[in-house]
């Protein structure tokens, strides 16, 4: 027997806690509302006027920095390189904060350099490769480096809290090289139910490996997708009256040209949105993106589509972080299916169920798939009996739609078909 295939004997007392294991390293929306609040300082001090930034200048009182200042301008990353370059760049995001290349260029210095991260350095690194978009200019490059960095930041996160388990396992077993005992060996050694820190490593371990596993084609996605940039300002000029507050920054450089016309702007925005609902620190942005949709094409069913496909990739998050060990994501379970159902029948009510045409069928097809999530996690998602059969019944009629519209869809059909006669609700489609 190899030492790699040692069984390990957990002999210690599981630690008493009074939460369940929960994993804070990957706990999105805290992330996403600090993105909010950042990027809103950066809006705060880019529409400081020449004037206003003088003033503060000269009869700058002695007081702490705005909250999130080491963000806005980098500095949580420039002091950790600890190098010129990095210290300028920093200087000029203190005074620029709106600047996209220079926040870019710092992402990739770090990127680039031998410096030694923690964990929460790491994080801090993640949350500069988000700004960009969040500012609102979303070019290949830009989109592609947030990948790279969240992919990182996975990795790096399996990689700490393997190591950390591993330092607890040392010494326990008297100094035997872990680094030889397999992670599988370590996953066993956790008992089901037990409340630990080790439990809490194991649920951030597997929840990581989940989420790489899913990102793995993500940056072929975005190349096969994202080949043009994107000004999220240019959607300030559709609907003006929204507050400043709500509007985009984009890219301040750019002197504002000509906006795209207004269908090649949605079909660049459904794009982006696509691949930036596989990135979760960014669902937040991208629901803003897509509610902005909303209210400038209120009659078309994209944009409410796509919020219901961001509200599904979040719902199927919280699903996973349960099953990963975290029991507080079951309260968000049925909420958050709500909210899904909500953007799903304000889809369809902009699609033609009558006398579909080719831009319904996303719509239709994608109705009858939510239905059939819900049904499959019915007793979880808290849906009760005669709801269920509401929504399958308006899936039958969408889904006999769809099928005169693409006969592609034949086989969803079949699927629903045989979940319909369990609740005794099929009937064939009538010509």
């Amino acid at each position: 027997m190899t030492e790699s295939s040692i069984p390990i004997q957990n002999n210690s007392k599981p630690t008493r806690k009074k939460n369940k294991a929960s994993v804070d390293h990957l706990h999105f929306g805290l992330i996403q509302q600090e993105l909010i609040m950042i990027t809103e300082e950066i809006r705060k001090q880019h529409q400081l006027s020449v004037m206003d930034r003088l003033k503060d200048l000269i009869f700058q009182e002695e007081e702490e920095d705005p909250q999130f200042q080491d963000q806005v301008d980098g500095s949580v990353l420039s002091k950790k390189l600890g190098t010129r370059d990095a210290s300028q760049i920093s200087s000029d995001l203190k005074s620029n904060p709106a600047s996209l290349p220079k926040r870019v260029q710092l992402v990739r210095m770090v990127l680039n350099s031998k410096t030694a991260l923690n964990m929460k350095d790491y994080r801090n690194l993640l949350l500069q490769a988000c700004l960009p978009i969040y500012i609102g200019h979303i070019t290949p490059l830009h989109l592609q480096l947030c990948g790279q960095v969240y992919r990182l930041y996975l990795k790096k996160v399996v990689q700490f809290s393997k190591k950390k388990m591993l330092t607890v396992r040392s010494k326990q077993l008297g100094g035997l090289n872990v680094n030889r005992i397999s992670m599988q060996d370590l996953l066993k050694s956790v008992q089901d139910g037990e409340e630990s820190e080790d439990s809490q490593l194991i649920s951030e371990i597997k929840y990581a490996h989940y989420l790489l596993d899913h990102s793995k084609d993500l940056i072929k996605l975005m190349r096969s997708r994202i080949t043009i940039p994107v000004d999220l300002s240019e959607l300030n000029e559709y609907s003006p009256e929204v507050a400043e507050a709500l509007k985009f920054l984009g890219d301040i450089h750019s002197g504002r040209v000509i906006p795209d016309k207004h269908a090649m702007l949605s079909r660049k925005i459904v794009a982006i949105l696509d691949v930036m609902k596989e990135i979760y620190p960014l669902h937040a942005i991208s629901l803003k993106i897509s509610h902005r949709m909303q209210a400038i094409e209120d009659k078309m069913p994209q944009a409410f589509m796509m919020e219901g496909r961001i509200r599904m990739e979040a719902l199927k998050l919280l699903i996973l972080k349960m099953r990963s060990g975290d029991a507080s994501s079951k309260a968000g379970l049925k909420p958050g299916f709500k909210q899904i159902l909500e953007s799903y029948k304000k889809a369809l009510k902009r699609a033609s169920v009558r006398n579909p045409q080719s831009q319904d069928i996303p719509v239709l097809s994608e109705f009858v798939q939510m239905t059939l999530f819900a049904q499959t996690h019915r007793i979880l998602l808290e849906i009760e009996l005669g709801r269920m059969r509401q929504l399958l019944e308006a899936a039958q009629k969408a889904c006999h739609a769809l099928v005169r519209a693409d006969g592609h869809h034949l086989l969803l059909q079949e699927r629903l078909n045989s979940i319909l006669k369990r609740y005794g609700l099929y009937a064939p489609a009538t010509i």
